[in-house]
């Protein structure tokens, strides 16, 4: 596991919650943390099903 997501890596985290997946889902799917998952969206005002 990657500790630091790419910038492809926090497009596809913002493009799955978009699509509704939680964020247990999105850790699953991509391998990372759920504070890194959080974070991240957290910082860019993401929130689910966009």
């Amino acid at each position: 596991m990657r500790h630091y997501p790419t910038p492809e890596d926090i497009q596809k985290m913002i493009d799955l919650r978009q699509k509704g997946l939680s964020i247990a889902q999105i850790v699953e799917k991509m391998g990372f943390s759920k504070s890194t998952v959080k974070r991240h969206l957290s910082l860019r005002g993401v929130e689910r099903g966009g």
